[in-house]
């Protein structure tokens, strides 16, 4: 391991431990992407982006699902 590797792998140990404390559980493919991060084959932009892009599909699937559950109530 590269000393840039182990400084990329501290960092995100204590970011995660960081989180952690606040309550966060991290998901397998934040995790995963971490790890890309981390083996210098992901930037943390493109992270970054695939994070962000999973919380607008998972927040996107919610709305969709409270529409249609709210419209299921209308229904006679």
């Amino acid at each position: 391991m590269t000393s840039t590797d182990h400084q990329r792998r501290l960092a995100h140990e204590q970011a995660l431990a960081s989180s952690r404390i606040e309550g966060h559980v991290p998901t397998a493919e934040f995790l995963a992407d971490c790890e890309a991060v981390i083996a210098g084959t992901m930037t943390r932009e493109e992270a970054r982006a695939a994070s962000l892009a999973r919380a607008l599909s998972n927040d996107r699937a919610a709305r969709d699902l409270a529409a249609a559950e709210g419209a299921s109530r209308l229904d006679p």
